[in-house]
């Protein structure tokens, strides 16, 4: 019963319920092809907004050596100039990653429930006969709205996240090795962390879906 195997809403590709992680993200990429314009433009965009984000105190750090220090008024208008325009480029890219990446969720999300509701039309009465109605619902909108939340505020961020990590690192390389050095200490256990964390909140996101499908049978019927 557990190795049993699950197609996808497209009908195409199938997995199984214990597929890895690779191969679910590799189902949403498959999904993704219409859409994959807005998804890479979104993750190209992380680039610029990374950049003016590790910038800012770089400048406000330039700001304080030529302008503040040597009492040069010029300097200081000049910096805070800079600043003002990092800001701004940094606030432009991040609406418009944002704009793009909800663009491309909201579009998976939309054909994977058309699909999904194509699916159901087909499905023979004997289906609904021994499948209880809560779990249906609950693949029908609670698991799909997981995946818009993947691309809201989920593991695509990560990549943004790991852009900023290496520019905030590259910056304390240049403003002092040896504590750049220092923050490489914390590495290994966050990398621990974060695979006892992905392996956990998995499991307790299944045993989620199954209460949550039952309560919903309960409730409908």
């Amino acid at each position: 019963m557990g190795n049993r195997k699950v197609g996808t809403p497209s009908g195409g590709q199938k997995l199984n319920r214990n597929a890895s992680d690779w191969q679910v993200i590799q189902s949403l990429f498959d999904e993704l092809r219409p859409l994959r314009a807005s998804f890479f433009g979104a993750l190209i965009l992380y680039f610029p907004v990374a950049f003016f984000a590790v910038a800012q105190p770089m400048i406000i750090g330039a700001a304080v050596q030529y302008g503040f220090r040597t009492k040069d008024f010029h300097q200081v208008l000049l910096w805070t100039g800079i600043f003002v325009l990092a800001i701004i480029m940094h606030a432009s890219s991040e609406m418009l990653q944002h704009f793009l990446m909800q663009r491309a969720g909201q579009g998976l999300v939309k054909g994977l429930r058309t699909k999904m509701f194509s699916k159901i039309q087909r499905l023979p009465v004997q289906y609904f006969d021994h499948t209880p109605l809560g779990r249906i619902l609950t693949r029908v909108t609670n698991d799909v709205e997981s995946i818009a939340d993947l691309f809201s505020s989920g593991a695509v961020q990560i990549f943004g996240d790991l852009l900023f990590l290496v520019g905030t690192f590259i910056m304390l390389y240049i403003v002092n090795v040896r504590l750049a050095l220092s923050t490489l200490v914390v590495l290994p256990i966050l990398v621990l962390g974060l695979s006892f964390f992905r392996r956990w909140t998995r499991d307790a996101y299944h045993r989620a879906g199954k209460v949550l499908a039952r309560v919903n049978g309960y409730s409908q019927e």
